[in-house]
């Protein structure tokens, strides 16, 4: 895990509404959704310098916070109840939002989560993102 409680509640001030065992559940899937949006180049935080580090704290932090508000377990595994869903079924017929759903709703998606784009900026900003090699 990235981040700790203290760094959490001093960052979104929830005030309580997230007990800790929950804390340490969606903290630990919100610093591998971090992990894989970097390419899992993150293997111990304090390796990069502290800016950078702050920045993925606070990525971390603002997924965790997202996936506690879509439903904890159910954000991070794809099916939030928050999340409008692209195609619907009924029996042998499909109704599918297309190609432009994404950009009517304004929602991008990882693996099936919903990105939050404060939080990627933050990790781009760092040149963990970069596919390429330097």
């Amino acid at each position: 895990m990235f981040i700790d409680r203290k760094y959490f509640d001093e960052f979104t001030k929830l005030d309580g509404e997230l007990d800790d065992d929950t804390f340490r559940a969606i903290a630990s899937r919100a610093s591998d959704f971090v992990n894989m949006k970097t390419y899992f180049r993150i293997n111990n935080l304090s390796d990069f310098p502290e800016d950078i580090q702050e920045k993925i704290k606070k990525a971390v932090a603002m997924y965790t916070e997202m996936f506690f508000y879509q439903g904890c377990q159910d954000a991070y595994n794809g099916f939030s109840e928050t999340i409008v869903a692209n195609t619907v079924q009924m029996g042998r017929v499909r109704f599918s939002g297309g190609a432009n759903e994404g950009a009517r709703t304004g929602l991008t998606t990882t693996g099936g989560i919903v990105n939050n784009p404060i939080a990627d900026q933050l990790l781009i900003s760092t040149g963990l993102c970069y596919r390429g090699t330097v």
